[in-house]
């Protein structure tokens, strides 16, 4: 948008209040966000949290007991699209990590992020075991997922 006159800057914005942002009044200021009912919302939500958002500081976070990890991913109503701003974030971590020294770690990540963070940690063999025996396990394991990389390269 830089560089162009105010009218083609102008333009921009109304292409995108046409339907892909809508525009709120606030104190005098205008606040603009994705629109949510856009066909292509949940998509642009998925790529935008993983590129710059959700995934980052929790991974940080993870990598420091990556060695006890096997997997780990989001779920729940942030996986899915439809968290609100005071929604917290579900983590399952799959591996020998113990529950509270993966909670202390994803604190640490939940106060960068503002929100807070629920964790449930399974040990390899009964995540397999569970995730098809258990009606909420077997929900959350078909349900939308982010995966994790808790791996300790900081590439």
């Amino acid at each position: 948008m830089s560089g162009g006159g105010r009218s083609s800057t102008q333009d921009f914005v109304a292409k995108l209040l046409a339907g892909d942002v809508v525009l709120q009044q606030s104190g005098g200021r205008a606040l603009y966000q994705a629109n949510t009912q856009h066909p292509l919302y949940p998509e642009l939500r998925q790529i935008a949290v993983k590129s710059f958002g959700l995934k980052e500081p929790i991974e940080r976070a993870l990598a420091m007991i990556s060695d006890k990890i096997k997997y780990a991913f989001i779920f729940g109503s942030m996986a899915a699209g439809t968290a609100g701003s005071a929604s917290d974030i579900d983590v399952m971590v799959i591996g020998d990590a113990r529950l509270g020294r993966v909670q202390r770690e994803l604190d640490v990540a939940g106060e960068a992020l503002g929100r807070e963070i629920h964790v449930s940690v399974y040990p390899e063999h009964e995540w397999e075991q569970k995730r098809r025996s258990d009606p909420v396990l077997e929900s959350i394991d078909q349900g939308p997922k982010i995966m994790l990389d808790v791996s300790t390269s900081t590439d």
